[in-house]
């Protein structure tokens, strides 16, 4: 089986940190800078005889103290479940689908 990059959309907001000494601290408000970037991942799975069934996993983006993730949006043919791996708790997509004709598309 062949496949290739998976398509989600996530904004991930980072943020960067300034240390500023603590006597200078109160008398000046800092802010973080901050800047904005948009991932887009895509996957074709081929050579599926038709009516077998495709099971995808893919990984989501998470946020941390470092970033804000938001999916933005997700095209796949079935619908998705969001669960937790119980290793690491890294959240991960999944969803199940009958093969037809022609590739199984993930935007």
């Amino acid at each position: 089986m062949k496949t290739g990059a998976l398509f989600c959309s996530w904004l991930i907001v980072a943020t960067g940190g300034i240390c500023i000494p603590a006597p200078l601290v109160a008398q000046q408000a800092t802010v973080s800078p901050s800047r904005e970037f948009k991932f887009s991942y895509a996957a074709e799975v081929v050579d599926v005889k038709p009516g077998a069934e495709v099971a995808v996993w893919f990984p989501i983006a998470q946020p941390n103290s470092n970033q804000e993730v938001r999916l933005l949006d997700v095209a796949v043919p079935a619908p998705l479940q969001i669960n937790r791996e119980s290793r690491y708790g890294n959240k991960i997509g999944f969803f199940r689908h009958q093969a037809a004709a022609v590739p199984v598309q993930l935007e």
